[in-house]
């Protein structure tokens, strides 16, 4: 751990409690909280002028950005603090996000490079007089091996309660939905879990 910088700022989009970014702990002793007034689904890039005034707000010179509902798991923070160093391999991280349904891992085939969720603040920000759906980074940008868990619902009653606020699927309409999505979505055939997600999905319109 030598070499770490002992502080680390969580600039938060949405509800954000303590317990998401909680595995961090043990690399960054003292850990800031930056709330923002951005949705947790905000494109940073159409908010440039708001997340450049939130990052010059934090104290750290390490950031990073975390959503409603997504938390660090263990070897992510492992990862976050070999990466922010006080001689980094890069001066921007990617990190992508992976969806947990009802505890286990959702597999619907999303391409998913990841967002720069990992900055230093002197070398990464959004260029206000350029359109851009990215901050720029001075110099290199890497992607973490680990992703960040998105919690979609705890159970399937959850499930069911959501999905309970749409249009009902007549049965027909609903098995071709089915298996049109299970088509697209290879990876669904290995996981449970996430068949029973789709069946649920496509009994109700979008």
């Amino acid at each position: 751990m030598s070499g770490v910088s002992r502080t680390l700022t969580v600039l938060a989009l949405g509800e954000v409690a303590t317990s998401q970014f909680a595995f961090l702990s043990p690399f960054f002793p003292t850990v800031e909280q930056v709330s923002t007034a951005l949705a947790s689904d905000a494109d940073l890039g159409l908010f440039r002028g708001e997340t450049n005034r939130a990052l010059d707000s934090a104290s750290s010179r390490w950031v990073v950005i975390l959503r409603q509902r997504e938390t660090i798991s263990p070897a992510l923070a492992r990862e976050i603090s070999d990466a922010a160093t006080d001689a980094p391999r890069a001066w921007g991280f990617r990190i992508r996000t992976e969806l947990q349904y009802c505890g286990k891992v959702l597999r619907l085939n999303r391409p998913d490079d990841g967002e720069i969720r990992l900055l230093h603040t002197r070398h990464s920000r959004f260029e206000l007089k350029k359109e851009s759906r990215e901050m720029k980074v001075e110099g290199t940008v890497l992607r973490l091996s680990n992703p960040l868990d998105v919690s979609t619902f705890v159970n399937e009653a959850d499930h069911r309660s959501h999905l309970s606020r749409r249009r009902a699927r007549s049965f027909p309409f609903r098995v071709i939905r089915f298996v049109v999505t299970l088509l697209a979505s290879a990876t669904a055939l290995r996981s449970s879990s996430t068949l029973r997600y789709l069946w649920l999905e496509a009994g109700f319109e979008s």
